[in-house]
């Protein structure tokens, strides 16, 4: 079982901005998830390293994880941040 897993399709645009962006989190929630709040972060930007830490963040303000053998409800939401 995944302590926590994301899955991202990302579509740049002719300027480099991102035109289409879809973002999937696993072991985040009871069930998968997207993550539509960091999706629309990203979307019609150029992706920087400080966009995406804030995608993370929101990213992991949205998951809801579970505690179980893998891993801690607090260590699942850090390891969001950093994806």
């Amino acid at each position: 079982m995944a302590t926590v897993s994301v899955g991202s399709c990302v579509t740049l645009a002719a300027d480099d901005t991102c035109s289409e962006v879809r973002i999937a989190l696993g072991a985040a929630a009871p069930r998968p998830m997207r993550a539509k709040a960091a999706e629309a972060l990203l979307k019609g930007k150029k992706i920087t390293d400080a966009l995406l830490k804030k995608a993370g963040q929101a990213a992991s303000e949205e998951a809801e994880p579970v505690s179980d053998i893998s891993a801690s409800e607090d260590t699942g939401v850090s390891w969001l941040k950093s994806w």
